[in-house]
């Protein structure tokens, strides 16, 4: 556990210095590798401008030799936020850019995207900062039997590779590669994965386009402005304080963004911006499946039913999220204004939110979907948001 997080409450650690604590703990890894001809890499993971700098300037205290890993973002995988402003501000230590593949805060593989035409821009920006290494994350630690192996987010691995030989070049050579190497059954585990199934190049077009398209609905779904509103990843806030803590603290923009906070205030022009944001979402995932055409391919009878599965789902998902959001922001609005007519509009969100969370338990009634798919719809997370939401109204007086 890092000093960052303050998880300790004893005085001596409540107390202690960061650099220094950064700076020891550096060293007194760095040296037996270094006296076994081993290289350290530390991999930056800061909440915070701050804590950022701690983390490299111990680096550079210690030795020019460790390399300097850092996130193609601050913070964390967010593609909506800018560059990591220490990407090129080195001090001299060699650079490897992480990227995720998969879609911790993307879709997480089941709904998939596509992030290489953004891979793409920042490989520039880092190979022109200096940056020598770059490296993939294909999964995460919370999901059981899951990986980009077994999601169409496959394309950004390949991509990721094929940019880092070769950044300037025409992305359709990667998709090409990925619909040769073929889409996995989306409704599956990795482990229950058989081979690949290629598609032919006839069809770039239409996989290319889709999973463009994907990313776009993605970032009117889980952010809000380019801010990242979601519970853990990907999963639906269960609480008002909760989802605009994990907004602006957390995720922190403010701190690498400065003035950003001001987008996301619960005023009238922010949320009919906000309102009209992820309207656009829940109307342009309805035309996915227009623009897969996926009964036009040559694929497995299953496979195509697999795929259909996910799309019907994934219109279920950008819907329930949106009507998260606007129960959130309504909310948060009602409780500063204390007008009737803003009380009333946060009630009636909280009642869509309550109509869809029946409606998910009769559509997941006696259905034995993989955890993959569960992870997306907790009904839990709604119940206790509903409740937030019904006790945060109940204690407000019309002013």
């Amino acid at each position: 556990m890092s000093l960052a997080a303050r998880a300790c409450p004893c005085a001596r650690c409540r107390s202690y210095d960061p650099a220094t604590w950064y700076e020891n703990i550096i060293r007194c890894t760095r040296e037996p590798l270094a006296a076994r001809g081993k290289v350290l890499a530390i991999r930056d993971f800061a909440f915070s401008r701050t804590d950022q700098n701690f983390i490299l300037n111990a680096c550079s205290a210690v030795s020019k030799d460790v390399v300097m890993a850092m996130k193609n973002t601050p913070h964390d995988y967010y593609p909506t936020f800018p560059d990591n402003p220490r990407i090129g501000r080195a001090d001299g230590h060699p650079q490897w850019i992480e990227f995720d593949c998969w879609g911790q805060y993307f879709g997480m593989g089941f709904f998939p995207v596509s992030v290489i035409e953004d891979m793409q821009r920042r490989l520039r920006h880092c190979r022109a900062s200096g940056a020598t290494g770059v490296w993939f994350r294909t999964d995460l630690e919370v999901i059981n039997d899951q990986s980009v192996f077994s999601s169409f987010d496959v394309l950004n691995l390949m991509g990721g590779a094929m940019l880092s030989r070769q950044i300037e070049q025409d992305l359709d050579r990667v998709y090409r590669a990925w619909l040769a190497f073929g889409i996995p059954d989306v409704m599956k585990s990795e482990s229950e994965q058989g081979p690949p199934v290629p598609v032919g190049a006839e069809h770039l077009a239409q996989f290319r386009d889709f999973m463009r398209a994907s990313w776009s609905i993605m970032e009117g779904t889980i952010y809000i402005r380019g801010f990242v509103f979601t519970e853990g990843s990907c999963q639906f806030p269960v609480s008002v304080d909760r989802a605009f803590s994990n907004m602006l603290v957390f995720q922190g923009r403010e701190d690498w963004e400065p003035g950003a906070n001001r987008r996301v205030e619960p005023t009238e022009e922010n949320i009919r911006v906000i309102f009209a944001e992820k309207t656009q979402a829940i109307e342009e995932v309805k035309r996915l499946p227009e623009i897969l055409k996926i009964d036009q391919t040559a694929l497995p009878a299953p496979l195509k039913e697999s795929v259909r599965t996910m799309l019907d789902l994934y219109a279920l998902y950008v819907r329930g999220y949106c009507l998260c959001t606007f129960g959130c922001d309504l909310t948060r609005k009602a409780e500063r204004s204390r007008t009737a007519a803003d009380m009333t509009a946060a009630k009636a969100a909280c009642d869509a939110i309550v109509a869809y969370r029946a409606e998910l338990a009769r559509k997941f009634a006696d259905t034995a979907y993989n955890e993959h798919v569960t992870w997306f719809f907790e009904v839990s997370h709604l119940d206790r948001l509903i409740e937030d939401i019904r006790g945060k109204l109940a204690a407000l007086s019309p002013r």
